[in-house]
């Protein structure tokens, strides 16, 4: 789970969209009719569904080729496919950001994932080391290892 109000996992299978159903059955709640308004204006010609928990675990493991992730910003209304990285906790980490290492702040100058190892990210002279333990300060806006 990407724990951001803008940004969206979905599996696209022919003219129909799949969401994860992150919310407990009732109501539609605000953030399903949000988004199901951002990707209607998006996609006037595509359905969506939700799904329950044990059917996105299957379509993401038989469509995982089909899976996007899509990014709203919310000043221009634009929906458009990103690749996001997210920490072990679904926080999203982006290009461009401070992280402390051994005392010494870096900034993020590329992102990937390795089967086995996890979120990699590249920093000065080409060096590397794993984000995925890493969590946000918010008050310096820094990502640091969680203890």
């Amino acid at each position: 789970m990407i724990k951001d109000k803008n940004i969206f996992e979905c599996i696209v299978i022919d003219n129909h969209i799949w969401f994860p159903n992150y919310v407990c059955y009732g109501p539609p709640s605000y953030g399903m009719q949000r988004r199901k308004l951002i990707f209607k204006k998006a996609f006037p010609k595509l359905e969506s569904s939700i799904c329950s928990k044990s059917s996105w675990d299957s379509l993401r493991k038989k469509h995982w080729d089909k899976r996007k992730v899509f990014k709203y910003d919310e000043d221009t209304k634009e929906l458009k496919e990103t690749r996001v990285f997210t920490n072990a906790w679904g926080d999203p980490i982006n290009v461009g950001e401070k992280f402390e290492l051994n005392k010494n702040i870096h900034v993020i100058q590329s992102l990937d994932v390795i089967k086995y190892a996890g979120l990699i990210c590249t920093y000065e002279d080409n060096k590397k080391t794993n984000l995925s333990q890493f969590v946000k300060d918010l008050n310096d806006n820094i990502w640091r290892f969680k203890e």
